[in-house]
Parts: C-alpha cells; sequence; structure tokens
C-alpha cells in the first residue's frame, strides 16, 4: 500500500508561496533542462536512512540516478520489490502532499505520471519516493514530440475541481530576475524593456500544467511508447496546459535537434496558443532563462537564448 506522511493540524501552502516555487524551479532549473545535479554514495545512503528511521519502510539503496530534479536522485526497493525513486525536495509539505493528489487525479484519468509512495518530512528537508517509471530519456524526433503533445491534451480541465491549486505567475513586471539583463549590455535591456511592455498577465484556466515539460521528463519504452511524464516537483500548477511548451521551446533551441523538430513545434505553438497568450509565455521564459545563463553560461549561451526571446518579442 502506498503512504503519504502527514504532520497534524498541516496547514494548506499559501498561493504566493506556491507560485514563489515555480520561480525557485526556474532558478535552479539548468536552461538545456538536464537535470546534472548526482549525489554522492554516502550523501544517498544517509538519504535512505533518514527515510527509513522516519517511515520503517525499509527501503533498500539501489543505485544513485544520473539525473533527477534539483536535489538528486536514488534508485531504491521496496520490501515487496517494487522499485521507486526518492528524491530530496525543497517545496514545503502542504506542496508535496498537493503534488501527490494530483498524481493520483492524472493516474486516475489513465494518465502516464508516477505514483508518489511516501511523502517524508525530515529535520532539513522533505523527501519524495516515487514510482520508478520503466522507460529511458530519448532524443527527441517529431513522432515522440507528436505523442508527447497528445499526452498533455489529457492535461485538460484536468483541475476544474480543484480551485486550490494556484497557477503559475508570470514575471514580467517582477523586479526578480531582471537585474543581470539590466547590466548585461544594451541588447539584454532592450528585450527586458520588451518583456515589460507585455504587461501584468495573469494565467486562467483549469487544466494541470507541467511547468517543465519537455522531452528529458518524458520517457519512451524499446518501441517509443511513451511510457510515463516525470519531473513534477516544483512544476506542478493549474491553469493553461501549453504553458510548459513553451519552456521546452526554449529548451530545445539549448540542444540543438533536428531543425525539423524545432519548426514543428514552433508550429504547434502557434496552432495552439493566442498570439498574445504566446507573447506573455515566450516573455516569461525569455526572461527567466536569459537572467539565469547570463548569471551561470558562456557569452555564447546567453547569445542563443537572446537570439531566440528577440526572434518573437521583437517581431511581433
Amino acid at each position: 500500500m502506498s503512504l503519504v506522511i502527514t504532520l497534524p493540524a498541516l496547514r494548506p501552502t499559501p498561493a504566493s508561496f506556491h507560485r514563489d516555487l515555480h520561480t525557485e524551479s526556474d532558478r535552479l532549473s539548468v536552461p538545456c533542462g538536464r537535470k546534472m545535479l548526482m549525489l554522492a554514495e554516502a550523501d544517498a545512503a544517509t538519504l535512505v536512512d533518514e527515510v527509513n528511521a522516519a517511515t520503517g519502510a525499509d527501503l533498500v539503496l539501489r543505485g544513485i540516478a544520473a539525473q533527477g530534479g534539483t536535489g538528486g536522485a536514488v534508485f531504491v526497493r521496496w520490501p515487496d520489490g517494487r522499485e521507486g525513486v526518492a528524491t530530496p525536495s525543497i517545496a514545503p509539505l502542504a506542496a508535496l502532499q498537493q503534488q501527490a493528489e494530483l498524481m493520483i487525479l492524472a493516474r486516475s484519468r489513465g494518465i502516464s505520471v508516477p505514483e508518489y509512495q511516501l511523502v517524508v518530512p525530515l529535520a532539513e528537508r522533505r523527501v519524495i519516493v516515487q514510482e520508478r517509471v520503466p522507460g529511458e530519456v530519448k532524443r527527441l524526433d517529431v513522432a515522440k514530440l507528436e505523442t508527447m503533445i497528445e499526452v498533455n491534451e489529457q492535461f485538460t480541465d484536468l483541475l476544474a475541481d480543484r480551485p486550490d491549486v494556484p497557477a503559475p505567475m508570470l514575471l514580467l513586471r517582477h523586479e526578480r530576475g531582471c537585474g543581470p539583463l539590466e547590466t548585461h549590455s544594451a541588447r539584454s535591456r532592450r528585450l527586458l524593456d520588451c518583456v515589460r511592455e507585455v504587461g501584468d498577465v495573469e494565467m486562467h484556466g483549469t487544466d494541470l500544467v507541467h511547468a517543465d515539460l519537455n522531452h528529458t521528463n518524458v520517457l519512451f519504452d524499446n518501441d517509443d511508447t511513451l511510457t510515463g511524464v516525470i519531473d513534477w516537483d516544483l512544476s506542478t500548477a493549474r491553469g493553461d496546459r501549453h504553458f510548459g511548451l513553451v519552456k521546452m521551446r526554449y529548451i530545445l533551441e539549448w540542444e540543438a535537434p533536428d531543425p525539423v523538430v524545432l519548426a514543428r513545434l514552433d508550429e504547434i505553438l502557434e496552432d495552439l496558443i493566442e498570439p498574445e497568450t504566446l507573447r506573455a509565455y515566450w516573455a516569461h521564459w525569455g526572461l527567466r532563462l536569459v537572467d539565469w545563463t547570463i548569471r551561470h553560461f558562456k557569452p555564447r549561451d546567453v547569445d542563443l537564448h537572446l537570439r531566440l526571446a528577440e526572434s518573437r518579442l521583437l517581431a511581433l
């Protein structure tokens, strides 16, 4: 039986705090979508020991994931043979419990997402233990892209009865993330002006949103059948399901896939998203990722994301 550890009299997470978590997730995410942090073996063993001490789950450490969220991930096995993945999280416990509920809802509708088996509050962190979904990350081609879009469409109106789940906050006139663009160059300041011109935009909708939907968070089997959409921590929201697709466009630019894939995704975005909404989403992700590359990457990487952000914000 799945187990979610709770605390007595737990209060709901404030909506504003939940929105800030999406900002924090942007700050921590690598622009190309790869989660590069790996836990050291000793840290992985400590993580599993702490979970076992808190829950009595008797998990066995099986290995360390090459990628897995902003805090690393480890493979574990339950006493009954089930395989799981344990990941530390910076999210408050209430948000993680909400994520677990939304995964249950999605699974009840036949959507391939992992089951949250444990949500564990420890002294200095929280830990998610979730089902280890079979499959692997594969290089994206047009067929896999179309499959991802089909699955994303299953998120439509999934949260119609969950108004308690906050929408992502679009950071278009927010001061966070603006500093590097203001000081980097005249070009980045021009982009920042374009972002601010978009104005104050709030997302509406009743879809389940995966704010970090991209090919590194989707698994396929040997027959290229999609087996799961993963990495929901800090990425779960209520609003417009297409929001994450725009971030995926930025991520794919970084990874330089087949130009046919990029062209097809551009067509999909233009078909599915109204022009003004697409402009707002494009501005949000452009601000987040240009800010990140200025602070952490080389000039050529900054140029790449500046060019992509400019391609729509200056042309429209």
